[in-house]
């Protein structure tokens, strides 16, 4: 982790996990713009690198508005409760060659925040995911409709 990151909270609304917000690391850009540098879990309609504006409230950096779109786009899968990290691995080889990443979190059971950098076709990825799903290996999502 960059020595210069920051949190910035999101407020969720709805969250069907109970979650009110979502904190995520960015990097100041200058005044208070700063570059999201990480994906979502929970969040919808940002993404990897994507410039934000904040506003400070008690010492809290809190998300405002998005000043750009970076062309990534997130996608979420969760696997079944009984299913691991391994489990996910065995799937992942297929997205990694698409130039896909990932970053993993285990609240309730696997959840994966996938990263589709610009230039890949979302319909590769999301086909792969879709073929998954109907497997039950999976349910996937779309999380940044921009």
């Amino acid at each position: 982790m960059e020595d210069n990151l920051v949190k910035i909270k999101f407020p969720l609304e709805d969250d069907p996990l109970g979650i009110e917000a979502e904190w995520m690391w960015a990097k100041p850009m200058g005044g208070n713009a700063f570059e999201v540098d990480n994906s979502p879990f929970h969040l919808y309609g940002i993404s990897w690198r994507d410039v934000v504006s904040i506003t400070l409230s008690d010492d809290t950096l809190c998300f405002e508005k998005i000043l750009s779109k970076s062309g990534h786009r997130t996608l979420r899968a969760r696997l079944p409760s009984e299913a691991d990290h391994a489990s996910f691995l065995c799937l992942w080889p297929d997205l990694k060659t698409l130039g896909c990443s990932f970053e993993g979190s285990n609240l309730e059971r696997p959840l994966y925040a996938i990263d589709v950098p610009p230039g890949v076709d979302i319909a590769s990825v999301t086909d792969y995911l879709a073929q998954w799903e109907r497997q039950g290996l999976l349910e996937y999502e779309e999380a940044d409709f921009y």
